[in-house]
């Protein structure tokens, strides 16, 4: 996996033991997400048109951008093992689900164009369950929500005045 072209979110096993069969399933209520971008869209009069149809997230923005992104593909991540932290010290590295990055990024969009970056609060957390088993075959099960949070970088200088926003990944 590239690192730099993907949102990612670290993962360690900070047990006694190697937690064994680890899966991450995600949750994200993208048909709600899909038709409130399509709204702003028309609002906001920006030739964009997003649809969700048998798992496939599909987007067309202006001429310039347009691509698909299957959440089936993406709605689960498994591991045959995690190392504990004392014996492994790089941690697991767990993409986040495209689908998800995609439609927050268009939200955080048409947010900014309507003035209402405050509405971004509105946006679900990705829900994640982590379950795994111990090495004493005990199933153990945990819920993780991630949202995110703007971080933007304004630039200036002689002739020169840009800005950037980026999504801060934040879990709990």
């Amino acid at each position: 996996m590239d690192q730099f072209n993907s949102v990612w979110m670290p993962l360690r096993n900070v047990g006694l033991g190697v937690a064994k069969n680890v899966n991450i399933s995600w949750d994200f209520p993208i048909n709600d997400q899909v038709a409130k971008i399509n709204k702003m869209a028309q609002e906001t009069q920006t030739l964009a048109f997003f649809e969700f149809k048998n798992g496939i997230l599909s987007y067309k923005i202006d001429a310039f951008i347009d691509g698909a992104s299957n959440w089936n593909n993406q709605n689960s991540n498994s591991y045959g093992f995690v190392l504990q932290v004392a014996i492994e010290k790089e941690p697991l590295i767990v993409q986040l689900p495209d689908s998800y990055i995609k439609i927050v990024s268009a939200l955080v969009y048409f947010y900014q164009k309507l003035d209402r970056l405050d509405d971004l609060d509105s946006v679900p957390a990705l829900i994640g369950t982590l379950s795994f088993r111990d090495i004493g075959e005990k199933s153990h099960k945990w819920k993780l929500e991630v949202s995110f949070d703007l971080l933007t970088k304004i630039i200036r200088g002689k002739n020169v005045s840009s800005g950037e926003v980026f999504l801060v990944p934040t879990h709990s």
